[in-house]
């Protein structure tokens, strides 16, 4: 038994091995956005004498087009969505084109339409969206510790990695006991743009119908807070993509990022019985790669690129996958649904006593 097992060991040993050296692999990442890029990082950081693979299917951040297209002479000054993200009225509604951002509609609604816009770019969201700092509320990190072995996903479970990646430049970072955080990469700062929030007027109104100043980002759901955003103090877009793909790591030899590049699907292999992600097959330029990772495969592709790779490569339901042809690994019904999402509605007001 312990020779079976010795066997299997230097068996798995072996093929790490291989795939590291004929690929140059150990982790590859697939998508370079808010999550990926940051994943990416922390792989080098953790495990220095790892190589990392990082796949975007956009562009880079620091390519001229995405500068043209953010409408600004470089890549990390805020700007309205509105320069990036087309909109159903016509895409170059801007004079711009879309090349950083890909969009789609959901199914047709009564009399309105639902538009979806995902960054198309290193970074991700981070690089082209309105740099809001919102975390999901504490009821839904609670459901989703009720899930069997997902306990150790609630909101006092994750609060810490909360303020691990943030900066908080507020002026009284530690009103709120959960806004601590002054030592990670993520900038977060309060709306400046004018005061009437600290109108007294405006405030008296606002306590008295009941509605308490709150900090948008604590426990506390409902409440009147200053907009908080992923900016820095000195007015700078903080997306995954500046702050952890820096020069730096850009400059590691053990580190590669591959823009242009849509994955088509994950490939697996069977070893002794039990199914292992082995590497991914991508597409650039009209030509198909394949590359290996020696230890994992990490899928960042977003909210909708992520189920999509997912059931291309055979991992979701079996009776969908079989009617489009595709060979099952592994029958998960959830692949693809649950989605929620968060709506935005925008009242403006005029305010007579404010200057």
């Amino acid at each position: 038994m312990y020779k079976a097992i010795i066997y299997i060991i230097a068996v798995s040993i072996l093929i790490q091995v291989y795939h590291c050296q004929l690929f140059g692999y150990d982790y590859v990442v697939v998508g370079a956005g808010t999550s990926g890029a940051t994943v990416a990082r922390k792989l080098l950081d953790y495990f220095p004498l790892s190589k990392v693979l990082l796949l975007e299917r956009g562009l880079d951040n620091l390519d001229p087009v995405f500068v043209n297209e953010m409408c600004t002479p470089e890549p990390h000054v805020p700007v309205t969505q509105s320069c990036t993200y087309p909109t159903i009225v016509s895409p170059r509604r801007f004079g711009i084109s879309p090349a950083a951002t890909f969009y789609f509609s959901v199914q047709p609604q009564i009399n309105s339409f639902i538009l979806f816009v995902a960054g198309n770019v290193t970074g991700g969201g981070s690089s082209t969206n309105g740099m809001v700092a919102l975390r999901p509320l504490r009821e839904e990190f609670t459901k989703l510790s009720s899930i069997p072995s997902l306990e150790e996903f609630g909101y006092y479970g994750m609060l810490p990695y909360f303020e691990k990646i943030e900066t908080n430049q507020n002026n009284n970072p530690s009103v709120f006991w959960d806004r601590t955080g002054n030592t990670g990469r993520v900038p977060v700062t309060n709306d400046k743009v004018g005061t009437i929030y600290d109108e007294p007027a405006l405030l008296s109104s606002v306590i008295s119908n009941g509605v308490n100043p709150t900090d948008i980002n604590t426990l506390q759901i409902g409440g009147f807070s200053k907009v908080q955003h992923t900016v820095t103090l000195n007015g700078r877009r903080a997306s995954s993509a500046i702050n952890y793909l820096d020069s730096a790591t850009r400059s590691n030899s053990r580190f590669t990022l591959i823009n242009g590049a849509k994955v088509r699907r994950v490939l697996f292999s069977t070893l002794f019985g039990a199914t292992y992600a082995t590497g991914v097959e991508y597409e650039k330029k009209g030509a198909v790669y394949t590359v290996y990772a020696s230890k994992e495969v990490i899928l960042c592709a977003g909210t909708f690129e992520t189920p999509r790779i997912l059931k291309a490569s055979g991992v979701g339901p079996s009776a969908e996958l079989s009617t489009l042809g595709i060979p099952l690994v592994k029958n998960l019904q959830a692949v693809g649904t649950n989605f929620h999402d968060k709506p935005l509605t925008i009242t403006k007001f005029k305010y007579n006593g404010y200057n």
